[in-house]
């Protein structure tokens, strides 16, 4: 197996003659070795010994020498959603005793900027925060970085958000098809639910349910209803209300 490095993303290079390629599998880290090398101390690669057991799942460079080649394995995993119109994110860190603070940013215009530094809470490993700014629509570009308690920066992989304002469900009442039939048209970009009811204007409750419904378009038939003016209120999964009145 063969690992490239980009200095100073790496921690800092300083001999490559001195890491060794190593594989976690199970619960510990085994040494590698390294038959050769390349580059130099700003970018390069090193071979694993032919023999060696690569069956682990995560690999990193290490450093024979103490005070050498400084390539800490900080494994983030991070995470961009969009929840309800906002940028809501979510990381696990495995060294959460190595963790000083988290540094979110935004990228944008080929420049970084930071949105939230928040701070790491001792052994603790799972982390979210959400943006208190409604997104913009359009694509969104987000980076994870840990700030050890050594102060060196461990970067996570950059995420993006896409978001647009017609990711809303929408509703849309229907007349009857049939005679004595009424519909209601569920207009979704995603699957979910929706708890819903339907109320007079005399306040009457006339039905209350719960309807599944797929991406794209639902049709949900409603009850047989005498000639007046409705209500149609629901919740759906994510949470927001909607809400139409019709004429049967």
């Amino acid at each position: 197996m063969e690992l490239s490095f980009v200095s100073p993303q790496s921690g800092g290079i300083t001999d490559p003659a001195f890491l060794d390629v190593c594989g976690f599998s199970g619960s510990q880290w085994s040494d590698a070795g390294h038959t050769g090398i390349t580059g130099d101390i700003i970018y390069g690669s090193v071979v694993s010994s032919p023999i060696a057991d690569f069956s682990g799942t995560a690999f990193t460079l290490g450093s024979t020498v103490n005070l050498e080649n400084p390539l800490p394995l900080t494994l983030i995993r991070f995470e961009g959603l969009e929840r309800n119109g906002y940028a809501y994110f979510r990381w696990e860190t495995d060294f959460p005793e190595e963790a000083g603070h988290f540094d979110l940013l935004e990228e944008s215009g080929g420049q970084s900027y930071l949105m939230a530094r928040i701070p790491a809470v001792l052994n603790q490993t799972d982390y979210s925060w959400q943006n208190e700014m409604p997104l913009q629509e359009g694509l969104h570009f987000y980076k994870l970085a840990m700030v050890g308690r050594d102060g060196n920066s461990y970067p996570a992989k950059t995420v993006s958000i896409k978001y647009s304002r017609n990711q809303d469900l929408f509703l849309c009442w229907s007349p009857a098809s049939l005679p004595g039939r009424n519909e209601m048209q569920i207009h979704s970009p995603f699957s979910g639910w929706l708890d819903y009811r339907i109320i007079s204007m005399t306040g009457q409750q006339v039905q209350q349910s719960r309807c599944l419904f797929p991406e794209g378009e639902t049709h949900l038939v409603l009850p047989e209803l005498k000639s007046g003016v409705y209500l149609f209120s629901g919740q759906d999964s994510k949470g927001k209300v909607h809400r139409i009145r019709f004429i049967r």
